[in-house]
C-alpha cells in the first residue's frame, strides 16, 4: 500500500532530526513539580503603571499606601476593575468574606484601606447612577 507523500508515515529517507538524549529518572519532575510548572503565571506583586496612575487620581483620604506596599497584586486588580462596578464589588466581597474557611485574613490597616476604597467607589457610582437614572426617565 502506498501512502500519500504528505502523510507522516510516508517517509522514504531517514529523518534529518537529531535524536535527543534519553531522559534519566532523576530528570523527570515529580507529580507536584509537574503540576506547578503547568500553573498560570503568578500575579505581579509590584504596582503596575496603570495602578500607580489610578492611585494618583484618588483623594488623599483613600489612597491605599499600605495595600500598595504589602499587597500590590490586589491593588493591581482594583485598578483594573475600578470602572467595572460589578467586577470590583465581587472581588472586594471575595477579599472581605472567607468562603473557603481557611484564610488567615488581612491585616487591619489593609482592611481599613479596602473598606475606604469600597465606600469611596460606592459614592462615585451613586453620583453617576443617579445622573443616568434621571436621563433614562426623560427619554
Amino acid at each position: 500500500m502506498r501512502l500519500p507523500s504528505n502523510d507522516v508515515h510516508a517517509r522514504t529517507e531517514p529523518s534529518s532530526k537529531r535524536v535527543e538524549s534519553p531522559v534519566t529518572p532523576s530528570q523527570v519532575p515529580s507529580q507536584g513539580e509537574d503540576r506547578k510548572s503547568r500553573r498560570k503565571a503568578a500575579p505581579a506583586n509590584v504596582p503596575l503603571p496603570r495602578t500607580l496612575n489610578w492611585v494618583k487620581d484618588l483623594p488623599p483620604s483613600v489612597k491605599p499606601t499600605a495595600l500598595l506596599r504589602q499587597y500590590a497584586r490586589i491593588a493591581n486588580v482594583f485598578a483594573a476593575t475600578w470602572n467595572d462596578p460589578e467586577a470590583l464589588s465581587s472581588y472586594m466581597n471575595c477579599l472581605l468574606r472567607d468562603d473557603r474557611g481557611n484564610r488567615k485574613g488581612l491585616p487591619p490597616d489593609i482592611l481599613h484601606e479596602i473598606r475606604a476604597l469600597r465606600e469611596y467607589h460606592a459614592t462615585i457610582n451613586a453620583k453617576h447612577s443617579s445622573t443616568w437614572t434621571v436621563l433614562r426617565k426623560r427619554g
